[in-house]
């Protein structure tokens, strides 16, 4: 992925997108040398900052961490904030982790993101119903979220409801076929705690297979739109985005 990347970036230098992928790339990858290089030539911007605080998060160096996110608190970018919130998760700050969080719903409410990771902090934290509450919450604002209704599966589980708990692993694998936690997870709640051994067998025979959809059309015939619908419906989107909208 990053030797495309480093094609398209040379194809298309003023296109800051590509610059922006290939970024979270050597994010990706760990390697924070090549991206403290990459970063250092652009202009003091929101995304600088966010990544800047990447990197003293990765070097153990919380407070310059700390720091540099709260340079993005004044931008207002719920979408930056919900990223330092998931950087500080996986890196076990879960204290920091909720402040930016909720920072991110604060400044905007229809932010998914926002609460689903407030969901995972909870259920890292093993409070299993207030881990619900925020999942749910979330699905409100977007239902197509494979792992938020793994997660739901999970704090059933623990909280004893099985019965729930495999109602919603199968939904993130209908979502998701892949996903082999969840499938893992039903494996032993239908096997081992509600001794359906048939119902099992009948599942794993299926085939889950994800739909591919395809918009095609003539310039201007709506195209755009139809992706944008599916998108804020939940369908992951794969576009290049080249052609610019017109004065309509």
């Amino acid at each position: 992925a990053l030797s495309l990347m480093e094609k398209l970036v040379k194809a298309f230098p003023t296109v800051q997108r590509y610059l922006h992928f290939k970024a979270n790339l050597f994010v990706q990858n760990a390697d924070y040398t090549s991206l403290k290089a990459l970063i250092a030539p652009w202009p003091n911007t929101a995304n600088k900052t966010f990544y800047t605080g990447l990197i003293h998060l990765q070097s153990g160096l919380i407070k310059s961490a700390i720091v540099s996110f709260d340079g993005l608190v004044n931008t207002k970018n719920d979408v930056l904030l919900a990223q330092v919130a998931r950087a500080f998760m996986q890196a076990g700050y879960y204290e920091e982790a909720t402040r930016y969080a909720k920072l991110s719903h604060d400044f905007n409410k229809q932010n998914h993101v926002a609460l689903a990771i407030l969901g995972e902090i909870a259920l890292a934290n093993e409070t299993w119903e207030q881990a619900l509450s925020y999942f749910f919450a979330t699905l409100k604002l977007r239902y197509y979220q494979p792992n938020v209704h793994y997660n739901i599966g999970v704090a059933l589980y623990w909280l004893g409801y099985y019965e729930e708990a495999s109602s919603a692993l199968k939904l993130a694998l209908q979502f998701r076929p892949g996903l082999l936690a969840a499938y893992e997870l039903l494996k032993e709640v239908l096997l081992e705690k509600l001794n359906r051994t048939e119902e099992w067998r009948v599942f794993n025979q299926q085939k889950m297979v994800q739909p591919i959809c395809v918009v095609t059309g003539h310039p201007r015939s709506g195209t755009s739109m139809m992706m944008q619908m599916l998108q804020a419906g939940g369908v992951d989107i794969a576009t290049d985005a080249i052609r610019a909208a017109d004065k309509n």
